[in-house]
């Protein structure tokens, strides 16, 4: 050039001894303020030693360095007579105390963590591929079981179906050619002989047989068909005809109805039989008595008004967990969380890229509109947003990560770039390096890029592999998704009257934000052939869309009573009954939200819209059960005294459910979910509002309106008892294999809530999900706080404050092995263990490293020069600013700075402060005027350490500091649970390690001379609830049925039937839980656990009517067919079990008597009640209430017609009535009606 020789390249010949040792050396450096790798700025994120000699001798004309290019062949290419260079490099761990790194910066000399386990999971370890995924290898089995069963009797079923049909057939054709060919008494004796219910064993035989002995009824009584006298209901007598012994004159049939209502002399049938009697007696009376009360609940509403919770805090979160305790702590110390807003742009098909001209510019004019306009009240982005660097206004200064920032959010820049064909350039390597200066935002701080693009396209963007100033465009990979975040200012809702108009504008703009987004995913939306497609959310979604759930629901809620009404009046075919019984479950609800509102327990939306369901559920059960008894009672003198009777015999059971499930919904409370525990009250109070109302308003309305009779066919259930009891041994094997299965099915358990179930099914929240969980792969920040700490502000404090600073530095050689970041730093090496993804920030560090003299200025005189980064203003009291005062000016913080002792750079501030006499005040500046300023003081390049981007890791009084770390990506609920354990046992290891090296540690706050040390993360209350959630549930299901027990030792004043219900119950239990968790998949969360809970009261229900119709069967009757069974089987027939036997005539009676009440009475009711949640929008509706409810329904039915009366028959004895009818002699009810 010119006639000269110009170099265009190096070739630098390096061994790989030194090459490997240089990169060792430099590979774990971290910049603090970023918390990144030095390596990812100075050797462009090398993960070789070769790539960093490569990046190092590569020209970068953007951020300077060599002009061309210096390449470092292997040293096997190297030419004769040249020698690589391979000299031992320094190591990091050096024996030399002025070349040795800190723990933070080199593994080798870090101290060794004690052995942890890993956490364990909160989801099932999978099993079945990817079609089973969550399934475990012994969920498989048990489903296998389990569908083995069904097959089976399935199987079983299908073929004795098959053999009856064809054995009918037959029959029918031999019966059609008999009546061909023989006479008609040949037929008759062929068709008697033929058919087991007409020849000589049949029961009709023995009613003949008995005929003589005038015992008539015993014969009916052992007959198979539905009549009443099978049921014990009804019996006949013959009495001699009125005609006299005329020949044809007919007997005279006598009909005699058995009421089965037992004789209230116990304490609780006769409580049951006084409240029936008085209120049926004085209705009018009753009924303004009930509706005074009730009045005075609801009033409740109106003098205190009910309070509602919206917070998701409030609702779902532990106010006892230390989860949230650390909440409290960061909030009251560091300042609420940032409330962030997101909108994220996606590729509307794998074949097309966000990374384009049209979507960039479409990017820039949404994001001005979002920046420079507002609300109508004139509420914008600057008074809302985070701005740290005080010098830049906001909105120019406020944090909103983009790909924007990478141009200054200036689309003149972008489209001048476009112009000239280098954007996609520019863009890619601010994406592998977003420090440059080119790249910085306003605000000042590196974008990273894996807050902006999704995951994919972030790891083929590194430097090492950057393209060149004048590549063209299509340099850019394929990306998926860009991210916009828009951090914002919080404040608390109970705070001054600044805080609360901060808040309040913060919710007024994110309202407008959503209206904006709205619009704009519309306008995508109704594009044919759109590229791209947007979701977004605020801080606030969660709050509105869950309310906004409750009142799209309104109209389900009362869809769901006009169905009840109508299935009442085509039931009961009374409209006022369906009427009444609905207005009493509305004035239960109501009274219960006025009761709660007196003893000023909030509630919440969810608890709104589902208790109603529950209420109806539950309380039109009992309208059925009363009316269907009120008929079984024939005999009586009064309507006051049918009423009575009827209360005696159906109350004890509805106060037996009564009581367990209040017991039960009150030991649901105890589950420390404030959601939860409101549910649990309301619910219980609801239903005692319930029983209360049923007891009276419905009494009283009975006493004066007529109600037809409800008929149900009762030859079914007869025949249903009669195969429980043939094959009672088969049936109870596969009830043990069936729970055998539904234990393996456990194993599928897993623990979370989606954030999905909680928003209606249209919410804009759904596809925002979708899209975070598959683009936006960053951990949430991870806050160690250390509080208690010590800033002297005179000499006496000085060891105090060096101890501490010691603790929390890493970069000095007399800092601590066991300080804070060093073992953050150590804890980070083993993510699987810690989930701790980056280096943690070390302020202590920055901090001396700003206060050091800038040592440019020891050789250089130069008067206006700029001064030390911390220097004071001579003959003041204020500091100087390096960008505009000159080092004449100014004098340097410290005198004396060590590169190797924290100790000696603490002592030089505070001996710097010390007055010359011991009465005058510290001189200034002191070592907290010295940090106050550190954290005011914006990074620059001469001043890259200066501590605004620590500002808010710093409590105001400068006594809690915190060591900000990125968590690893968490995105399943599992990786959630399983993160926040690690996190806090990472800070028992901080506790535990500090104090081993002499400091007084405790966990939160304590003694003045402690340091406490706790973490924090966004995420982290809401996952406290499964720290011991499994165990938790185990202990109040256990509680409950302890409760059941208990209730029902009192109820039946026996332990026998109350030991088989708990065990009815426990199945019933262990089949829901299977079926709900380990089937369909629903997690195990505050909200499943409350379910599961109250399921045991609501299953009590199911099984307490048949229980109560086993020991209340009628004596007489059940005497009468054992005798008639006794003489045909005969007293030597061997194979003769009267207990067994007994037990088998109880069941089939009380079956035949209580299953159609349970199955038409309750069964259908609940699902009429149930059902209509099929429709809400909120899938947390859906899936906790409508089918976990429905399952509630279906494993209720199975244990209550089912499990009970295997159970029964198996071990459930012989009622002492029946015992004693069947002692005593026969007596034909003819002869004593004869009497």
């Amino acid at each position: 050039m010119g006639g000269k020789e110009v170099v265009t390249g190096v070739d630098y010949f390096v061994g790989n001894r030194f090459a490997q040792g240089f990169f060792d050396s430099c590979k774990d450096i971290k910049f603090g303020p970023d918390n990144r790798f030095a390596m990812d700025f100075i050797g462009g994120g090398a993960r070789t030693a070769r790539d960093f000699l490569t990046f190092m001798g590569a020209p970068k004309a953007e951020i300077g360095g060599s002009p061309f290019p210096i390449l470092f062949p292997p040293p096997a290419d190297a030419l004769p007579g040249i020698t690589p260079l391979n000299t031992a490099a320094i190591p990091c761990n050096s024996t030399e105390s002025s070349l040795r790194c800190s723990c933070v910066d080199c593994a080798p000399i870090c101290p060794t963590l004690p052995p942890t386990l890993p956490a364990p999971p909160a989801a099932p370890i999978g099993c079945g591929g990817s079609l089973l995924s969550r399934w475990t290898c012994n969920g498989i089995i048990g489903a296998a079981l389990a569908g083995a069963l069904l097959f089976l009797w399935f199987a079983i079923a299908g073929g004795r179906l098959a053999v009856r049909a064809v054995r009918a057939k037959h029959r029918q054709r031999q019966a059609f050619l008999s009546t061909r060919i023989l006479p008609d008494s040949a037929a008759d004796a062929v068709a008697s002989d033929s058919d087991p219910l007409l020849g000589p064993g049949s029961p009709h035989a023995l009613i003949d047989a008995e005929q003589g002995r005038g015992d008539m009824s015993e014969g009916y009584a052992s007959g198979d068909d539905d009549s009443d006298a099978a049921l014990g209901l009804h019996e006949h007598a013959d009495l001699p005809s009125p005609g006299g012994d005329r020949p044809g004159s007919p007997p005279l049939r006598v009909h005699i109805r058995h009421t089965a209502v037992p004789t209230p002399t116990s304490s609780i049938p006769g409580l049951m039989y006084h409240v029936g009697l008085t209120v049926a007696t004085w209705p009018i009376a009753s009924l303004f008595f009930a509706l005074a009360v009730a009045g005075a609940c609801i009033a409740g509403l109106a003098v205190r008004p009910l309070v509602i919770t919206t917070d998701p805090l409030g609702l779902w979160v532990p106010p006892s967990a230390p989860a949230m305790a650390s909440k409290h702590h960061y909030d009251a110390t560091l300042g609420p969380f940032y409330r962030t807003q997101q909108v994220i742009v996606t590729a509307a098909n794998a074949s097309t890229t966000v990374l384009t001209v049209s979507t960039l510019q479409a990017l820039f004019e949404l994001q001005r509109e979002l920046r420079d306009e507002g609300t109508f009240n004139g509420i914008s982005l600057r008074d809302v947003c985070l701005h740290p660097v005080p010098t830049i206004a906001p909105p120019a200064g406020c944090v909103v990560q983009s790909v924007t920032g990478y141009w200054q959010d200036d689309v003149a820049k972008f489209e001048q770039q476009v112009a000239a064909g280098t954007w996609s350039t520019h863009l890619a390597r601010c994406l592998a390096n977003p420090a440059q200066t080119v790249c910085l935002p306003l605000y000042g701080q590196p974008i990273r890029p894996e807050m902006i693009m999704d995951a994919t396209t972030v790891a083929k963007m590194t430097l090492s592999h950057a393209p060149p100033l004048q590549s063209a465009p299509d340099v850019l990979p394929r990306a998926e998704a860009l991210i916009v975040t828009y951090v914002n200012r919080n404040a608390e809702s109970n705070g001054d009257l600044i805080n609360t108009t901060l808040l309040a504008h913060a919710l007024e703009w994110e309202t407008w934000f959503r209206s904006i987004m709205a619009r704009e995913v519309a306008k995508v939306a109704s594009q044919p052939n759109a590229s791209i497609r947007l979701a977004y959310s605020t801080e606030s979604s969660i709050e509105t869309e869950v309310a906004r759930a409750t009142s799209a629901d309104g109209f389900i809620v009362l869809l769901s009573y006009v169905a009840m009404v109508a299935y009442i009046i085509a039931t009961l075919r009374s409209p006022t009954v369906g009427l009444t019984a609905v207005i009493i479950v509305a004035l239960a609800v109501m009274m219960a939200a006025g009761i709660m509102a007196w003893a000023g327990v909030a509630a919440s939306f969810i608890l709104l819209e589902v208790l109603p369901f529950l209420a109806l559920a539950i309380g039109v059960d009992n309208v059925f059960l009363i009316v269907e008894a009120m008929h079984t009672v024939t005999a009586f003198p009064t309507t006051p005294v049918r009423l009575a009777r009827t209360m005696a015999a159906q109350g004890p059971g509805l106060l037996l459910a009564l009581g367990c499930e209040i017991l039960v919904f009150l030991a649901a409370s105890l589950v420390d979910i404030p959601a939860v525990t409101s549910f649990a009250l309301f619910s219980a109070t609801a239903v005692a509002c319930l029983f209360f109302l049923q007891c009276t308003v419905l009494v009283s309305l009975l006493a004066r309106v007529h109600v037809p009779a409800v008929h149900h066919k009762r030859t079914a259930w007869r025949s249903y008892a009669r195969l429980l009891v043939r094959r009672q041994r088969w049936l109870l094997a596969t009830t043990v294999l069936g729970s055998v299965a539904a234990t393996l099915l456990l194993s599928n358990v897993r623990l979370g809530l989606d954030q999905r179930d909680a928003v209606p099914s249209d919410s804009h929240l759904v596809p925002y999900f979708t899209a975070l969980d598959e683009h936006f792969h960053v951990g949430p920040p991870v806050y160690y706080m250390v509080g208690g700490v010590t800033i002297a502000t005179n000499e006496a404090d000085t060891e105090a404050t060096v101890s501490d600073i010691l603790s929390m530095c890493a970069r000095f050689s007399d800092c601590r092995n066991a300080s804070v970041p060093a073992i953050l730093e150590q804890e980070r090496k083993r993510q699987d263990l810690s989930f701790l993804a980056s280096p943690p920030t070390t302020w202590a560090d920055d901090f001396a490293y700003w206060l050091r003299p800038n040592p440019s200025l020891e050789d250089d005189d130069d008067p206006f020069a700029a001064p030390s980064c911390c220097s004071i203003k001579r003959g003041t009291q204020q500091f100087c600013d390096p960008a505009a005062d000159t080092v004449d000016d100014c004098d340097p913080c410290v005198s004396s700075w060590s590169a190797t002792s924290m100790r000696q750079i603490i002592k030089a501030i505070l001996h710097a402060q010390a007055p010359a006499d011991e009465h005058l005040p510290p001189s200034f500046p002191t070592l907290r005027d010295v940090l106050s300023q550190w954290l005011r003081a914006p990074p620059s390049a001469e001043c890259p350490q200066a501590g605004a981007a620590y500002a808010d890791l710093v409590s105001s009084d400068l006594s809690t500091f915190a060591f900000r770390v990125a968590s690893v990506p968490l995105g399943s609920q599992s990786d959630l649970i399983r993160g926040m354990q690690a996190h806090q046992r990472v800070a028992e290891t901080v506790r535990s390690l500090l104090a081993a090296t002499g400091q007084r540690v405790v966990e939160m706050s304590g003694p003045s001379d402690a340091l406490s040390v706790d973490v924090y993360s966004v995420f982290h209350p809401f996952f406290a609830q499964y720290i011991g959630l499994t165990t938790t549930t185990w202990k109040l299901l256990a509680f409950a049925h302890m409760l059941v027990l208990a209730a029902a030792i009192a109820m039946f004043e026996s332990v026998r039937p109350a030991v088989l219900l708990v065990v009815a119950m426990a199945v019933m239990q262990l089949w829901l839980a299977a079926l709900a968790l380990g089937v369909f998949g629903v997690p195990l969360n505050g909200v499943s656990v409350v379910n599961l809970v109250m399921a045991t009261g609501l299953g009590v229900e199911f099984c307490v009517h048949v229980l109560r119709a086993y020991a209340t069967v009628d004596p007489g009757a059940a005497a009468r067919e054992y005798r008639a069974k006794l003489r045909h089987h005969g007293l030597d027939a061997g194979l003769w079990n009267p207990q067994a036997e007994l037990r088998a005539i109880v069941l089939k009676r009380a079956l035949a008597s209580a299953g159609a009440t349970v199955m038409s009475g309750i069964g259908w009711t609940k699902l009429v009640g149930v059902a209509v949640l099929a429709f809400a929008s909120s899938a947390i509706f859906r899936t906790y209430y409508f089918l976990l409810y429905s399952l509630v329904l279906v494993t209720g039915l199975a244990v209550g017609l089912f499990v009970l009366p295997l159970l029964l028959l198996a071990a459930g004895g012989v009622p002492a009535g029946v015992v004693a009818a069947t002692d005593r002699p026969a007596s034909p009810p003819a002869a004593a009606l004869a009497e």
